[in-house]
């Protein structure tokens, strides 16, 4: 009886030796999972970039279709008004007289004087590089203004976005109203 304990006991401490991990296999696992966060990493990066750009493009074009879509269906023009300094887009009834402060309520010692008008406002990435090309621009030439009309033209208006990803062109087709996007980067 005192034998058969024995080898029990021996059996048990080898079942507990055999279920423990080796010194040798945890390596061969961070090595693996080092493998994967080198390689995956920079394709992050890259596709996070991408995506930067990409969104971009997305925010003109729908300030472009917002724009235009408002000025046909409320029968007046609506201004697209690009800020290079705080980088944003907006769409505004073209009605409103444009202030220093692109569109803000502007006051007086009385309290508020003209209304807020309806905006919408999509702000780019700073990863993003901007260069627009627009018939009308303040002075500074700081915000850049483009024109569309219930009869679904608009103004020329021009906007390249690039990052390191690649770089995109925008130009609107004045006669319609509608964007053509251009991938400069395949080129």
């Amino acid at each position: 009886m005192r034998m058969l304990a024995v080898i029990q006991r021996i059996q048990r401490q080898k079942d507990s030796r055999s279920s423990a991990f080796t010194l040798i296999e945890i390596m061969v696992v961070v090595g693996l999972i080092g493998i994967f966060l080198v390689v995956g990493i920079p394709a992050f990066v890259m596709m996070r970039e991408k995506a930067d750009l990409e969104r971009s493009v997305d925010y003109l074009l729908t300030a472009c279709a917002t724009a235009r879509t408002q000025a046909i269906l409320s029968g007046k023009p609506h201004d697209l008004i690009f800020n290079s300094v705080d980088r944003t887009l907006s769409v505004v009834p073209a009605t409103v007289e444009m202030t220093e402060n692109d569109m803000l309520e502007s006051t007086d010692e009385n309290g508020p004087t003209a209304p807020v008008p309806q905006r919408t406002v999509w702000r780019f990435p700073e990863e993003v590089s901007l260069e627009v090309n627009a018939l009308t621009e303040d002075e500074d030439g700081t915000v850049f203004q483009c024109r569309f009309y219930p009869n679904a033209i608009c103004d020329d208006f021009e906007m390249v976005l690039s990052d390191s990803s690649g770089e995109y062109s925008i130009i609107l087709e004045a006669t319609t109203g509608q964007p053509m996007v251009t991938n400069l980067s395949d080129r």
